[in-house]
C-alpha cells in the first residue's frame, strides 16, 4: 500500500512541475503583444456584445404586462390578473435590485451575497402571496414566475439575434 502512495506522490509532483513549466513559457507568449488601438477596442466590443441586466428587466416587465393583458382580455377575471402581476413583481422586483448591484461591477463575493438576498426575497413575496392578496390563482401566479424568471435567458437570446452578433 505504501508503494502505490509513492507512486501517486511522484505522480502528482510531475504533473506540479508540468504544470509550472506551462506557467513559465506562458510568460513568454505575452511579450511580443501589443494593446489594441481605440478603433480595435471599439470594434472588439461590437462583436463582444453583452446584454445590459437593465434590459433584461426591461424585456421582463414588457413580456409579463403583454401576457398579463391577454389575460386580462380573455379572462376577465380580477384575481387572475391580480394573482399573474403580483408573481411577476415577485420575480421583477429583486431582479430589479440585483441589477442595480450588477450595473456597479462588484466583487463576486458581492454578487453571490446578493444573488442569494433575490432568491430570498423572491421566496419570501412568494410565501406572502396569501397574505396579501384577497383571493390568490396559483395557476396565474406561479405562470408569471415561470415566466418571467424564463426571461433571464430569453431576453438576451433575443436580443442576441436582433443585434445580429
Amino acid at each position: 500500500m505504501t508503494a502505490h502512495s509513492d507512486s501517486e506522490r511522484d505522480s502528482m509532483k510531475r504533473l506540479q512541475d508540468a504544470a509550472f513549466d506551462a506557467d513559465d513559457s506562458n510568460d513568454s507568449q505575452w511579450d511580443g503583444v501589443e494593446p489594441l488601438t481605440a478603433e480595435q477596442a471599439e470594434q472588439w466590443r461590437r462583436t463582444h456584445w453583452q446584454p445590459s441586466p437593465w434590459k433584461v428587466v426591461q424585456w421582463q416587465a414588457i413580456v409579463s404586462i403583454a401576457l398579463g393583458l391577454v389575460i386580462w382580455g380573455v379572462s376577465r377575471d380580477s384575481a387572475a390578473i391580480i394573482s399573474w402581476l403580483y408573481g411577476t413583481l415577485a420575480i421583477w422586483l429583486p431582479a430589479c435590485m440585483f441589477a442595480k448591484v450588477v450595473v456597479s461591477k462588484p466583487e463576486l463575493g458581492v454578487l453571490v451575497m446578493f444573488e442569494m438576498l433575490k432568491l430570498l426575497l423572491n421566496v419570501v413575496l412568494l410565501l406572502m402571496a396569501p397574505l396579501l392578496l384577497d383571493k390568490v390563482a396559483w395557476a396565474y401566479l406561479l405562470g408569471a414566475v415561470v415566466i418571467t424568471v424564463n426571461m433571464y435567458w430569453i431576453a438576451p437570446i433575443v436580443m442576441a439575434r436582433y443585434r445580429r452578433v
